[in-house]
């Protein structure tokens, strides 16, 4: 249990140190009280530090666990959206925590002035409390998956992970039982508890920053297939140019043309046309490899960038590579239980530039998409031209 969690707090830690966002801040905060708090009460801490007075850490224990209980059934309430939706769940978040803040100070208090005839005692009271403060992060959680919140039952499931952690290690701390089955159970109840919550919160943080970026009208990154498009596409081409200009090499950008995208959306509906886009956008990535720059200047149009060109030769076996790769039939969707075959009607164009022109990206990339549009009427299907930037060529603009 103790490797899972320091694995976990280690992770959270570098989310910390990538992104410094509140909600990274959120879940080291959560993993290191919570788990702190579960590997006191298994008393590995009197054993590594050889402390053979077990009143001396009680403060701790008492303290901590309903602290860490406040704490988490506050990020539940966060988690659920409760402010914006129920009620029940906010006054059970709300309420609930701080109730649980009081009896983790008053607990400490309690302790601190207590003698050591009153351990057991108040070890009890500290179970009951993390018990009911487990049953009503359940019930938090049992009314967002009764609200029709599709992650709310794998989060029911986490309290139930956590009630049987609770039990098992009060368990432990109170003798009530010495089957070494029971504290395997409890280890594993542990992990899973904070194994699920953490998936689960970056499951819902990654779907909130989607619907921050959509409200703030960012279309940088296509949401099927995850390529970059618009001004983002557009500052990576310079930078491949730029990288050229630097080894005194040539560019190479090539546009893949798909003709026919559309063309089972009538039969079988737009996902169809997403599950198209997803396959070939993984050939593309298996034939081009990870170095050189991928986006799509629209649905229907692919772009590659390879930047310090060594031998023209070895792009023109990549752009023929590409077309045997994407052209190829596949089977897709089902109309009354049948697949359907869609064959990618595709035209290629490749532009290379020199170095004298890598101040001129958009209108470069203009020319490659032209150029595959026109390769499809083509028997060869690829078509090539050398990119000479002239005046009128300044105004040429990206295809929305």
């Amino acid at each position: 249990m103790l490797g899972a969690l320091l694995l976990l707090s280690f992770a959270a830690a570098a989310d910390v140190l990538r992104s410094g966002s509140l909600p990274a801040w959120r879940g080291l905060a959560f993993v290191v009280l919570t788990g702190g708090s579960a590997i006191l009460l298994t008393g590995l801490p009197e054993h590594l530090l050889a402390i053979h007075d077990p009143h001396l850490l009680l403060p701790a224990k008492v303290g901590l666990a309903p602290l860490s209980g406040a704490l988490s059934l506050t990020y539940l309430g966060i988690w659920m959206g409760m402010v914006a939706e129920d009620n029940v769940q906010r006054r059970i978040s709300v309420a609930g925590s701080f109730t649980l803040l009081f009896v983790a100070v008053g607990m400490t208090i309690w302790a601190l002035n207590a003698d050591a005839q009153h351990d057991r005692s108040l070890l009890a009271i500290s179970a009951v409390v993390n018990l009911i403060s487990a049953a009503m992060a359940g019930t938090v959680a049992l009314r967002g998956m009764v609200m029709g919140d599709p992650l709310a039952r794998w989060m029911l499931m986490a309290c139930g992970c956590l009630g049987v952690m609770v039990a098992g290690l009060y368990a432990k701390i109170l003798q009530f039982s010495t089957n070494p089955w029971l504290w395997v159970l409890t280890a594993a109840a542990a992990a899973a508890y904070f194994f699920i919550v953490i998936v689960l919160t970056l499951v819902r943080n990654r779907s909130q920053k989607h619907l921050q970026k959509i409200a703030r009208g960012d279309h940088s990154q296509d949401d099927i297939t995850g390529l970059h498009m618009g001004s983002v596409l557009l500052s990576k081409v310079d930078d491949a140019m730029w990288r050229s200009l630097r080894a005194d090499k040539e560019t190479a950008i090539v546009a893949i043309w798909l003709n026919n995208l559309y063309a089972l959306n009538d039969q079988a509906g737009q996902h169809i046309e997403h599950e198209i886009r997803m396959r070939l956008t993984a050939n593309l990535r298996r034939a081009v490899g990870s170095r050189n720059v991928i986006g799509l200047m629209q649905a229907r149009c692919y772009l590659v960038v390879v930047s310090a060109v060594q031998d023209r030769q070895l792009v023109a076996k990549t752009a023929s590579r590409l077309f045997k790769w994407i052209s190829q039939p596949m089977q897709v969707g089902e109309i009354v239980g049948e697949p359907m075959t869609y064959t990618p009607d595709v035209g290629i164009g490749v532009v290379f530039i020199s170095a004298k022109a890598h101040r001129a990206p958009l209108p470069a990339m203009d020319l490659a998409q032209q150029l595959a549009q026109a390769a499809v009427q083509k028997p060869e299907r690829i078509l090539h031209e050398d990119f000479a930037p002239i005046a009128a060529d300044t105004t040429a603009t990206m295809p929305l």
